[in-house]
């Protein structure tokens, strides 16, 4: 009996002391579920289910509330519960398989899953790894984000169409206004010819004014047609010889050169991959501008150089260059009127002119070209200018 007695007594101890430890646990889950619910990103630990040797699907052993807001329930209601009950459709994704990858190789897992079943249409980025017996999962949702990244593509989309379709209209209208602009230069000559007998001086002007006009629409539809070209630009870039394409634009100008008793220094410039006609055409306008705006007592004397852009350079022109591509930089200097600093940025404006056309001739695309030139090579132009004594041009081109 006295055995009996002492029986009962280590029993009710052992029996409480069990009980203790039950509460001591139940405490320690509540602590341990209350820390991982603060947890912003979804959390869950799972242990895998087997058959035979075979791992067939992980079961939820626990989970914070951000993790069981995918399935509508509270994080109690799933512990235990099979993954493919609560997600049929974690099966139809690469999920079930990165978990159990993640336990059987010890490896940590980490990859993006656009979750679109069960009601859900999410993007995840999910992190697996064992510990001990179970796969702690983690989740970071970025939906919202993938949603502002889709609508902004969709925007560029959306403005490449546009530009695409305001360059073509550009080109296909300048090109349609060549034609009637030159039975105008045409019949107008004819005109002038057959009544300059029977004009006074009034009507010659108006002639004059006439002639002068349909010349200024002449070359502004060609500048037009240029600048489009150059918009619409090649796929395929070339390996370039600057110094051929400087030598055949100071042909083209050699008559403007020999007028105005200018000087021109070249001297030696790379090989770059890109566009051949755009970078003629970006020098052509360059040394065309130059010689335009010459001081009307001074002979021009322009200069052309090139040198590889050193990582100071870079980071004044162009902060974001790849600093594993080599970058040069031309420059072209003058001497004519120059302009206040201020107005820098308005010179590769569109139509934009600092001066009157009585003064200086053209159409304001040219610097709007050679702009559009720089940045298709991945560069870009700087104009720096001291009125009465010059300009500089630098142009910041990705060589390879």
């Amino acid at each position: 009996e006295h055995n009996d007695i002492l029986l009962q007594s280590r029993v009710i101890e052992r029996t409480a002391e069990l009980e203790d430890a039950h509460r001591s646990l139940l405490r320690h889950h509540d602590y341990l579920q209350s820390l991982i619910d603060r947890v912003a990103t979804a959390l869950c630990t799972l242990v895998p289910v087997f058959d035979g040797a075979e791992i067939v699907d992980f079961r939820f052993r626990m989970s914070n509330e951000a993790y069981a807001r995918y399935s509508g329930k509270p994080p109690e209601s799933i512990a235990g519960k099979l993954v493919s009950l609560v997600f049929p459709g974690y099966r139809q994704t690469d999920a079930f398989e990165k978990y159990k990858e993640t336990w059987i190789t010890g490896l940590v897992n980490q990859w993006d899953l656009h979750y679109n079943h069960d009601q859900l249409d999410v993007h995840l980025n999910i992190t697996a790894s064992r510990m001990g017996a179970e796969v702690v999962v983690n989740i970071t949702d970025f939906t919202k984000v993938k949603a502002l990244e889709l609508e902004l593509l969709a925007k560029i989309d959306a403005l490449e169409r546009s530009n695409s379709y305001l360059e073509e209209f550009a080109h296909a209208a300048s090109h349609d206004l060549k034609e009637p602009i030159r039975k105008i230069h045409t019949f107008s000559e004819r005109l002038k010819v057959k009544l300059t007998p029977l004009m006074d001086e009034r009507d010659r002007d108006m002639f004059g004014r006439l002639e002068s006009a349909s010349h200024r629409m002449d070359a502004l539809i060609e500048d037009l047609l240029t600048y489009s070209q150059v918009s619409l630009k090649a796929m395929d870039k070339e390996m370039v010889d600057l110094n051929a394409k400087v030598s055949a634009v100071l042909t083209d100008l050699e008559v403007v050169i020999e007028e105005t008793h200018a000087v021109i220094e070249v001297q030696a410039l790379p090989v770059i991959a890109g566009y051949p006609r755009q970078l003629q055409q970006l020098f052509q306008n360059l040394l065309s501008n130059a010689l335009k705006y010459r001081r009307p007592d001074i002979a021009p004397h322009i200069t052309v150089s090139a040198e590889t852009a050193s990582p100071a350079q870079l980071d004044m022109l162009l902060p974001t260059a790849d600093r594993s591509a080599t970058w040069h930089l031309v420059v072209v200097t003058d001497n004519g009127i120059g302009f206040e600093q201020q107005h820098a940025e308005r010179i590769f404006r569109m139509f934009e002119r600092l001066h009157a056309r009585a003064e200086y001739g053209g159409t304001g695309i040219g610097l709007s070209i050679v702009q559009k030139v720089a940045q298709n090579h991945g560069g870009l132009v700087r104009a720096d200018s001291v009125p009465g004594e010059g300009t500089r041009f630098s142009v910041l081109l990705k060589g390879s």
